[in-house]
């Protein structure tokens, strides 16, 4: 894997500063989404949807996707209006999927290190397949309609294979967690290497089927990215984007009632859906940030949307690396090195559902300080 460290660089396009608020956002509710207490203690919007339907923490995943989408046309758009040979944009474009996919095996792997029941599919490799077919589609093409164009044509097919293709032992059609289309390809591809506590033996909710439809919410992003980025007036800008919104949202309802709206399917009514909230989002960030000028809440959050994938990860290993390492205490008895940080921090006060609340808030405040500090000394960690 490569990184780099950048202190700014004077040709590069102008920051949507409201896009690294709302991207921020996303990567704060993805902390307190992931990083529960005790997770038989997780308040209702905090918890995912246990199949079909539809919870605030179901939003997070599809949020970030689409924000990677928006920010598409203004960084390789600017690449390309600078002169930048279009063979070394899609060379960079690859090698960032290839870091993505790598560096989410890579967090699969650990703690116990076995290639033998390691995960294969995973949110960061999902992210990165996403990524790198909405890039490909905007170097192949920068006409929105054959955007549009795409997203709708994939989600299609994702409809298709889900309601159409037989599934061995099931038939066609089926939307349980068993015997759906998706959990046939995860089982029979991956099998042994899927998501352990998936709704059914087999089955991943970052599976190779979905990321048809998580690649048309990035496509959605680069249409409201594209849309941001063209010279016009705010207000213009505001209407366009809210009009869409609420079109996106009608069509998401109207398709749940052929194909419910289901994350971990990540189902076209879902992408529709989740889009169309993420317009309401992406305006009032704009609002706030861009037009209003408020630096507060708009400067932290700006400060985790910059390093976003960074503090993800690096959340997501050190959460991993809690539970693994483990105390033997005076009784005998070896704890997590996490439930040992909750119990004495906040179980010994607080009732379970706000204790659980409270740690994941710890977490939240201690990569929001880390963020801050690399974004007052003007360091973005690019993957």
């Amino acid at each position: 894997m490569k990184t780099s460290l950048e202190k700014g660089s004077p040709g590069a396009p102008k920051r949507l500063l409201s896009l690294d608020a709302f991207r921020g956002l996303t990567i704060a509710a993805m902390i307190l989404v992931n990083n529960a207490g005790d997770w038989g203690r997780v308040y209702a919007p905090l918890r995912h949807a246990a199949w079909h339907g539809w919870t605030l923490a179901d939003l997070v995943f599809p949020f970030f996707v689409f924000i990677l989408g928006s920010a598409i046309p203004l960084s390789l758009g600017h690449r390309l209006d600078a002169g930048e040979p279009r063979r070394r944009i899609v060379l960079s474009v690859c090698r960032r999927a290839v870091i993505l996919l790598l560096l989410g095996l890579v967090l699969n792997l650990v703690p116990e290190f076995d290639f033998n029941t390691v995960r294969i599919p995973g949110v960061l490799q999902r992210i990165g397949l996403s990524y790198l077919a909405g890039a490909m589609v905007f170097m192949a093409t920068r006409r929105p309609t054959l955007w549009g164009g795409a997203a709708v044509a994939l989600m299609a097919l994702h409809w298709a294979v889900l309601k159409l293709v037989a599934v061995p032992g099931f038939g066609a059609g089926v939307l349980e967690p068993l015997g759906n289309a998706a959990w046939y390809i995860d089982s029979t591809l991956f099998a042994g290497h899927t998501y352990k506590l998936a709704p059914a033996p087999g089955f991943d909710p970052e599976g190779l089927l979905g990321t048809l439809s998580s690649a048309a919410t990035v496509l959605f992003g680069m249409l409201a990215g594209r849309w941001m980025r063209a010279e016009r007036m705010p207000q213009e800008r505001f209407r366009g984007l809210f009009a869409a919104a609420n079109i996106m949202l009608g069509v998401g309802l109207i398709l749940n009632v052929f194909l419910p709206i289901n994350k971990n399917l990540w189902t076209p009514a879902f992408t529709v859906f989740t889009s169309g909230i993420a317009l309401y989002a992406m305006l009032a960030f704009y609002r706030l940030v861009d037009i209003k000028g408020r630096a507060l809440p708009g400067r932290p959050l700006q400060a985790l949307g910059a390093n976003a994938l960074a503090i993800y990860a690096l959340s997501s290993l050190t959460a991993k690396i809690l539970v693994s390492v483990t105390i033997t205490g005076a009784d005998g008895a070896a704890l997590p090195l996490k439930t040992i940080i909750f119990k004495a921090l906040f179980v010994s006060w607080m009732g379970p559902y706000a204790a659980s609340l409270a740690y994941a808030v710890m977490n939240l405040i201690l990569w929001l300080g880390l963020a801050l500090v690399l974004f007052r000394k003007n360091i973005f960690i690019r993957v």
